[in-house]
C-alpha cells in the first residue's frame, strides 16, 4: 500500500503544485482586471470631460452662429440703408444741377432785362430832351404870337387915333 500512498502523496502536491500556480494565476488575473477597472474608469472621466467640453463648444458655436447672424443681417440692413441714402443723394445731385441750370436760365434773363431796361431809359432820355426842346420852342412861338398880337393891336390903336385925327 505505501506505493499508492507514494503515488497519492506525489499526486497530492502535484495538485496543490498546480493549485499554488492557479491561485497566483487567479491573483494575477484580479490585478489585471483591477489594472483594467482603473483604466476604464480614467477613460469614462475622460469621455466625460471630453462630451462636456464638446457640448461646451456646441454651444459657443450656436452662440457665435447666431452673433453672426445677426451681424449679418446688420450688414444687410446697412446695406439697404447706404443704397437708400446713395438714392436720396443722387435725387439731390439732379434737383441741384436743374437748380443750377435754372439758374443760369434766369441769370441771362436777367441780363437781358437790364439791357432791355437800359436801352429803354436811353430812349426816354432822348425822348425828354426832344419835348423839352419842344416845349422850348412852343414858348418862343407863344412869346412871339403874344408879342406879334400886342404890335398888331398897337397898329390899330394908332390907325384910330389917326382917323379921329
Amino acid at each position: 500500500g505505501s506505493r499508492y500512498e507514494t503515488e497519492g502523496l506525489g499526486r497530492v502536491k502535484e495538485l496543490e503544485t498546480g493549485n499554488s500556480k492557479l491561485k497566483s494565476r487567479v491573483g494575477e488575473a484580479e490585478e489585471t482586471v483591477d489594472a483594467l477597472q482603473i483604466k476604464i474608469a480614467n477613460v469614462e472621466k475622460s469621455k466625460n470631460r471630453i462630451a462636456q467640453e464638446l457640448e461646451e463648444l456646441a454651444m459657443e458655436y450656436e452662440r457665435a452662429h447666431a452673433a453672426a447672424i445677426i451681424v449679418e443681417n446688420r450688414a444687410k440692413s446697412y446695406d439697404k440703408v447706404v443704397g437708400e441714402w446713395q438714392t436720396k443723394a443722387a435725387d439731390i445731385a439732379a434737383e441741384v444741377e436743374a437748380s443750377n441750370s435754372e439758374c443760369r436760365n434766369y441769370s441771362s434773363e436777367v441780363f437781358r432785362v437790364k439791357a432791355a431796361q437800359e436801352e429803354a431809359l436811353d430812349q426816354l432820355d432822348i425822348v425828354r430832351r426832344e419835348n423839352k426842346n419842344l416845349a422850348d420852342e412852343i414858348k418862343d412861338l407863344l412869346e412871339q404870337l403874344g408879342d406879334g398880337g400886342r404890335s398888331i393891336h398897337e397898329l390899330d390903336k394908332q390907325r384910330r387915333r389917326l382917323e379921329v385925327e
